[in-house]
């Protein structure tokens, strides 16, 4: 008989987006870093026909910054190119980001919950948004962010994770405490994030 194929769930375009902003944000930072060591070079050159070595030195230090940032974004850059997508097969759940894998056992899961989280945005508000969590037996756990509005700022989630809390429940159902909250979420799509335990 053969097996089922898995469910796959690829990234949401905003966490692709997400990725292309800080590779351009380490671009523009190592270039200006660069620019600022080469003309803070030639004003001391133009200036003095010996400048200061400790000067030169702090000009190097900052050229190398902007070099080592720039390295960054694009190795950043080339992230976007990479598959990230949740694969879910009848025994396990395994989350693909490039090379990286992390995996949820489905027999070694005991319970799945909601619960809230909050970050600070670029208004310097905080703002709080729901966390579908997989609990293992030894303490191991899988989190999927839920995409939320909160006071008119909005958190994307990376995945669907009403997709897939809704695909594995199947699997864990009979040994794994599911939370009602979770429940509530997989068939209604609503969230009360006043009534969910902080992370």
């Amino acid at each position: 008989m053969a097996s089922k194929s898995p469910s796959v769930f690829k990234a949401n375009p905003q966490a692709r987006r997400a990725i292309s902003r800080s590779a351009y944000l380490m671009f523009s930072i190592g270039i200006v870093l660069m620019a600022c060591s080469g003309a803070s070079a030639a004003v001391s050159f133009a200036i003095a026909d010996s400048p200061s070595p400790i000067f030169l030195i702090l000009a190097i230090l900052v050229a190398l910054g902007g070099l080592g940032t720039l390295i960054v974004g694009i190795i950043t850059l080339a992230r976007v190119r990479e598959r990230i997508q949740v694969e879910v097969t009848p025994h396990r759940l395994v989350w693909r980001e490039g090379n990286r894998i992390a995996t949820l056992e489905f027999d070694e899961v005991e319970r799945i919950d909601v619960v809230k989280d909050e970050k600070r945005v670029q208004s310097g508000m905080t703002m709080v948004y729901p966390v579908v969590r997989f609990v293992e037996n030894d303490g191991e756990m899988m989190e999927f962010e839920i995409s939320f509005e909160d006071r008119g700022m909005v958190h994307h989630s990376r995945f669907d994770t009403q997709a897939i809390t809704r695909s594995v429940l199947p699997y864990v159902r009979h040994q794994a405490r599911v939370a009602p909250a979770v429940e509530d979420f997989v068939n209604s799509g609503q969230i009360d994030i006043d009534g969910l335990p902080e992370r």
